[in-house]
């Protein structure tokens, strides 16, 4: 009888070979219509500013759309959007179209954890073997910890690591519909520990769909349900969501090849990684989220400061990665130029024909999102025009 550990991922992957996408190539069109919103006067010079570094940066990046939004002082000042958010049907892009974030899903898990944290639910030094609402898949995972699981210390696989063959099939075909974040972890409970907890980093998506099965027992509750209730409802958000089928809301996703053509990425099911990397939000609702962690009645601010701190590893080292409880922290010289770095939280994603950043400033007191539907070329292209955009409204001295 063949069980799931003897399915070769070898033969998984080899049908996807140069098929990402499916449709024929078509050139990013040449007439991109552009909206956008303000939302307080005070920030006009910056907005104008800001709407046409847009439409620089998509015509640099070659995407079909792209859209951005910034917070400044608690509270949404911008948004805008550029492009085609479904080439094909000619549906333009709009500051409430729904992107796929990737990692930055990371993010929206660390704000669970962190809110779950201040309602005394759960540790960040608590073993998830104590919160899960069953045992867990993996003996080995019981004494990991929600810190060492958001920061990547934790010792388990990542996707190149996987020794779960079966597992290793369906992170490759994305075909398969996963019931729930218990059964996802199917797709690695086979493959041991790397390392001993706090001896290494490692990222790895892996970690923290573990960390969403006990953030769930510690919560009574489903991941999604979770973000809904301790991010989606009390911030008045409308995203971020599990990724779905792409409709008149969500982009259609598209791949790029080095001539600056486009199709459309191929049908793929990302229920395996919501917690990681299968949510999908538009970027006004992300500026929003980085703009709440500024909030002290949303994330205390021990909290706070705890998840944007490095963590170290066991013998003091930092982690090399500047990553911190699911956020990377960094001083950036891009925002006000190199004589004037400033401190920049943030995460990207990457995603199935989809790119994304959600970046806070906390001392100008900015966030700001930025999201494309189209994957090709280097994300740090994408990551490199947020600065330009985001600089106007930055408080000066």
């Amino acid at each position: 009888m063949i069980s799931r550990r003897h399915v070769l991922a070898g033969a998984a992957a080899a049908p996807l070979a140069g098929c990402l996408g499916y449709g024929d190539w078509r050139p990013a069109p040449s007439d991109p219509p552009q909206v956008d919103r303000l939302f307080d006067d005070r920030f006009a010079e910056a907005a104008a500013a800001a709407r046409l570094e847009l439409r620089r940066a998509l015509e640099r990046l070659g995407a079909p759309s792209m859209t951005a939004a910034v917070a400044a002082e608690g509270r949404l000042v911008w948004a805008g959007a550029v492009g085609w958010a479904d080439l094909e049907a000619r549906v333009p892009a709009a500051i409430d179209t729904i992107y796929r974030i990737g990692s930055t899903s990371k993010a929206v898990t660390a704000t669970v954890l962190a809110r779950l944290v201040d309602e005394g639910r759960i540790g960040l030094d608590q073993p998830v073997g104590q919160v899960a609402a069953a045992p867990l898949p993996n003996p080995a995972w019981a004494d990991l910890t929600p810190r060492r699981l958001a920061s990547h210390t934790a010792g388990l696989p990542g996707y190149e690591e996987n020794r779960d063959l079966w597992g290793l099939a369906q992170t490759v075909l994305k075909r398969r519909r996963f019931a729930s974040t218990r059964e996802a972890l199917e797709v690695f409970d086979d493959t041991p520990l790397l390392y001993a907890p706090g001896e290494r980093y490692l990222y790895s998506s892996f970690d923290v769909n573990l960390l969403a099965y006990a953030l769930e027992g510690a919560g009574a509750a489903s991941y999604l349900d979770l973000v809904g209730s301790r991010v989606r409802a009390p911030l008045g958000l409308a995203t971020p969501l599990a990724d779905a089928p792409a409709d008149r809301t969500r982009a259609v996703s598209y791949e790029k090849r080095g001539d600056g053509r486009l199709r459309r990425w191929r049908p793929v099911d990302l229920s395996d990684k919501h917690p990681s990397g299968g949510l999908s939000a538009t970027s006004a609702d992300l500026a929003r989220l980085g703009a709440a962690w500024l909030d002290p009645r949303f994330v205390r601010p021990a909290t706070r400061e705890a998840f944007w701190t490095e963590q170290a590893l066991n013998d003091g080292r930092p982690n090399g990665d500047n990553y911190a409880i699911g956020w990377r922290v960094n001083r950036s010289p891009l925002l006000l130029g190199p004589d004037r770095p400033v401190t920049s939280v943030n995460h990207a994603g990457v995603s199935q024909g989809a790119w994304s950043w959600l970046n806070v400033y906390p001392e100008q007191g900015l966030a700001v999102a930025l999201n494309t539907n189209m994957r090709g070329g280097e994300v740090r292209d994408f990551l490199r025009m947020e600065p330009a955009l985001s600089g106007p409204f930055a408080p000066r001295p």
